[in-house]
């Protein structure tokens, strides 16, 4: 059942207007999307904010959030989100990150360890190894992309396409080649950075992720100390939207099961 708590603003950060979701009470979870879902609430989120207080802002450059000319790499991005964490007051939150979301959180549970509660990489970009070699997203159609996204595509409806949604689209592709073309999709650096992260960490992936293999899951696990892998069944890269409701559920019992333990 949707929530009737759902909140839409906008924030300024950072001299940014930028796009936030919100719903629920409780610990702070903040989720990072991906590159294609900004400004989406869907019921997984609801199921997150059952127990939580679910912030899920659009990053600089996607969806209805302005892009700043300052923006031209991940670590932008990292520290942009230490200024949406101070101004919103909050001082520890648990991240959620996808694919991109999924990086940026992982940089930012580096630079400023003691701030992440609790941190889940859902298909997680970041690393790079010439083993697993990742399919490059910036010279597939739509249509040569969707297969790499969804182990069924055709269970996925097509999103109807507007020129709203073109350029929603296309605004999202710059922004992931100021921050995520050269190096693709990657930094080089934050391999032998990842041992500063302290938070009990989740990483999900999908067992047909065609974009990051799921081989990457292994890689992080073995970067982590402590951190565990949660392989979704018959799913692609897009987890969120490909197997939802085994996403929330990881999620959730991921962030209740480590609250206990405290």
């Amino acid at each position: 059942m949707a929530r009737n708590d759902r909140k839409e603003s906008f924030v300024e950060v950072s001299g940014v207007k930028t796009h936030l979701l919100e719903a629920g009470a409780g610990p702070p979870v903040i989720y990072l999307h991906g590159a294609g879902a900004p400004g989406v609430w869907n019921d997984w989120h609801d199921a997150i904010a059952a127990e939580h207080r679910l912030l899920a802002p659009s990053h600089p450059g996607f969806g209805d959030s302005d892009r700043p000319e300052w923006l031209q790499g991940i670590d932008d991005m990292v520290f942009f989100y230490l200024d949406f964490l101070d101004q919103l007051g909050l001082d520890r939150v648990s991240l959620v990150g996808s694919s991109v979301g999924g990086w940026i959180a992982a940089e930012l549970a580096t630079v400023q360890p003691e701030r992440v509660e609790k941190l889940v990489l859902a298909a997680a970009a970041g690393l790079y190894t010439p083993e697993l070699p990742m399919a490059d997203m910036f010279f597939l159609t739509p249509e040569q992309l969707r297969p790499l996204l969804f182990y069924d595509p055709s269970a996925i409806p097509a999103p109807q396409m507007t020129p709203e949604l073109m350029r929603r689209q296309y605004k999202g592709l710059v922004t992931m080649a100021r921050i995520a073309w050269n190096p693709y999709l990657h930094n080089p650096k934050l391999a032998r950075r990842l041992a500063r992260i302290t938070a009990p960490t989740l990483i999900v992936w999908g067992d047909h992720d065609g974009l990051i293999p799921p081989g990457y899951a292994q890689k992080w696990e073995g970067l982590i100390k402590g951190s565990s892998v949660a392989m979704i069944e018959r799913c692609g890269h897009n987890i969120v939207g490909e197997r939802p409701k085994e996403f929330a559920a990881e999620v959730s019992a991921f962030l209740r099961e480590q609250r206990r333990a405290k």
